[in-house]
């Protein structure tokens, strides 16, 4: 307990904390012995004596306090009244306490200046002019990720790295991605190899092997149905000569475009699902039904979806089978001429077989028609003939006959009649 020179302390303090007998180094070398408790003595100044020298302060005469005021009161004190004389000095706990949160604020100020400051960030190692491998490797180690990989023409080496982006000493952080140019070697006139109706993985491939770069351009719908996963068309076309390093535009269908159903009428149902199942379509259940245009029984008549409908990748088609050919209704012939019949009939699909002459000689045709087999509306096969009859009525006759007037009358008369003749006389 140190005391200060014309400072008060309380006896009960000091009594709580060492005791009446206990001593207290009031400077080097120098040891104070405590008066009783309960009484109030004071302590001159002292000047600082050498080492090994013990100092006993006596009681001095004072009129006695109470237990609870009792204190010591230091020469040239300005007495119990003085306000500066009533502070104590903090514990070693309040120091140590004070020296942590200062240092915590140092250390939090010292993060945040650098995090505002970009004093966290790393400096990208330079890997320009080491082979791809080394140079994946080398960022790979030192925390970094590999984005991609793109070939360009440079005068380097083949597979030497051109650049790097972000660029070779640039302040990243740590765990960056960084995209390496690859060098393709020295641009040369090439042929740009045809690539359309191939797999995306095979196509570029081909085009890496003859030093060209690609891009995929991703559409949600084509005209003509695709090979899902193809490339439907590219940009140089295949054959035309362009420079090694160039981009090739590929494109392919995204997933979930669309493209129209192939045309599968007139094949049998194993091919017509064959068809389909190579453009990514399934075949549903098969309906049959008969046709007039042509289509032969067995083969297919039509899809649901009709081609070219747009579909997406694994829809399903059901397919219609030809049963054969409809049955046709016969029309109505009787009143028409023979030539109005016939022509009806070969509209209808029929074949005309039209009887214009009577069976019996003493008859005469009327020229329309009276009769046909088979009857009115009644369905038969497309092409079966339909045999009609014209009209016929019995053959009408005319006889003359003379007749010779008695004398007198000087005439001859003729008297015409039809069927059998008759003499008719005045």
């Amino acid at each position: 307990l140190r005391f200060t020179e014309g400072k008060p302390v309380l006896a009960e303090e000091v009594a709580q904390s060492v005791g009446v007998a206990a001593t207290s180094v009031i400077g080097v070398g120098t040891t104070a012995v405590l008066a009783p408790r309960d009484s109030t003595i004071v302590v001159p100044a002292v000047a600082p004596l050498e080492t090994g020298v013990t100092a006993v302060v006596a009681p001095v005469d004072a009129p006695p306090a109470p237990p609870a005021q009792a204190s010591w009161v230091a020469a040239g004190s300005d007495g119990p009244g003085d306000d500066g004389a009533a502070k104590r000095e903090s514990s070693p706990q309040s120091r140590w306490l004070a020296v942590v949160v200062v240092i915590a604020l140092l250390v939090a100020g010292y993060f945040l200046y650098r995090g505002l400051s970009g004093a966290n960030r790393l400096t990208l190692p330079n890997v320009v002019g080491q082979q791809v491998a080394l140079a994946k490797e080398t960022l790979q180690t030192e925390g970094y990720f590999i984005r991609g990989e793109a070939p360009v023409t440079s005068h380097r080496p083949p597979g030497e790295v051109v650049k790097t982006v972000p660029a070779a000493g640039s302040p990243v952080k740590a765990g960056a991605k960084v995209e390496l140019y690859i060098s393709k070697g020295t641009a040369v006139p090439a042929s740009v190899p045809p690539v359309v109706g191939q797999q995306i993985l095979p196509a570029e491939a081909l085009l890496a092997q003859h030093k060209f770069g690609f891009k995929v351009d991703q559409v949600m719908t084509w005209s003509s149905p695709v090979l899902p996963g193809t490339v439907l068309a590219q940009s140089p076309m295949g054959g035309v000569m362009a420079l090694t390093g160039h981009t090739v535009v590929l494109k392919t269908l995204a997933s979930g475009g669309t493209y129209p159903v192939p045309n599968v009428v007139g094949q049998l149902p194993a091919a017509a699902g064959q068809i389909l199942g190579k453009y990514g379509l399934s075949v549903g259940t098969q309906n049959a039904a008969c046709t007039n245009s042509g289509i032969v029984q067995g083969f297919v008549v039509s899809t649901t979806p009709s081609a070219p409908t747009k579909v997406q990748f694994g829809a399903v088609i059901v397919l219609t089978v030809s049963t054969g050919a409809c049955p046709v209704s016969v029309p109505n012939l009787i009143g028409l001429t023979p030539q109005q019949a016939s022509a009806s009939l070969v509209a209808s699909n029929l074949t005309p077989e039209i009887t214009s002459t009577c069976p019996q000689p003493n008859e005469t045709s009327t020229g329309l028609i009276a009769s046909q087999n088979p009857a009115y509306n009644q369905p038969i096969k497309p092409g079966a003939p339909v045999y009609a009859y014209v009209g016929c009525a019995p053959t009408a006759t005319t006889t003359t006959t003379s007749t010779t007037l008695p004398a007198g009358h000087g005439a001859t008369r003729h008297v015409h009649g039809h069927g059998r003749g008759r003499r008719h006389d005045e």
